[in-house]
């Protein structure tokens, strides 16, 4: 049988990897010589871009994530849409 894809994350799993990708992001810049001295495969581990050992970064494939909360109820479509781009761009730069 075909494998198949996994489920999209519930709204309130979503909404919890992103504040968890926050958290991230606040530690990766408070702590970036630290994390930079580990070389580039810690950035990218933290930035979600490279899936290294049994925990990922909560950045990691966090385009589920929006699209799941993109479809809120009290959410502007076309804003959320273009911010959420914005930062997935921002981020695979950072890679």
């Amino acid at each position: 049988a075909p494998a198949r894809a996994a489920a999209p994350p519930t709204p309130e799993a979503a909404l919890q990897q992103w504040k968890d990708s926050v958290a991230t992001i606040d530690n990766l810049y408070a702590n970036w010589d630290a994390i930079s001295k580990q070389g580039g495969d810690a950035i990218r581990k933290e930035l979600g871009t490279a899936n290294f050992g049994a925990t990922a970064s909560p950045l990691f494939q966090i385009e589920k994530a929006f699209r799941v909360l993109r479809d809120g109820p009290d959410v502007d479509l076309v804003e959320f849409t273009e911010q959420s781009e914005e930062f997935v761009y921002a981020l695979v730069r950072a890679d």
